[in-house]
């Protein structure tokens, strides 16, 4: 089972900075890590507010994917992804943790978002500082 250890509902503070100059902007966080269909999945979903737009909250869900130790999910966020979900895939990254990577374009260009070991940052380069 994925993320198994971590189940169970989390606080925090999420920091906001949309452009590297710009300042922090921090604010009460949720977290809740859930286990699903017979272990198969996992879901984290979690709530944050924006500095300007005000609460959001977002869902990941995680499955083992189609190769031995590779992994899938489908990420979706009220502020930064929507309305449509971004598919991510992935695998076992360093210490015990795992990686996802998903891609996305914005305004006519390619990029590209990772996420670091979860789930304790979000790492996509949106610049929300996600951290448990």
């Amino acid at each position: 089972m994925i993320l198994a250890d971590f189940a169970g509902s989390w606080a925090g503070t999420n920091g906001f900075r949309l452009m590297p100059a710009d300042p922090l902007a921090e604010s009460p966080a949720a977290l809740t890590v859930t286990t699903a269909a017979g272990g198969h999945l996992t879901s984290v979903a979690y709530s944050w507010t924006h500095p300007d737009d005000g609460p959001q909250d977002g869902l990941l869900v995680i499955g083992a994917g189609d190769q031995e130790g590779s992994l899938v999910a489908v990420w979706g966020d009220s502020w930064h992804r929507q309305p449509t979900p971004m598919s991510l895939t992935g695998g076992p990254g360093t210490d015990g943790a795992f990686e996802l990577k998903g891609e996305y374009a914005a305004a006519g260009r390619g990029g590209s978002c990772s996420t670091p070991p979860m789930p304790s940052t979000c790492g996509c380069g949106c610049g929300c500082g996600w951290t448990t």
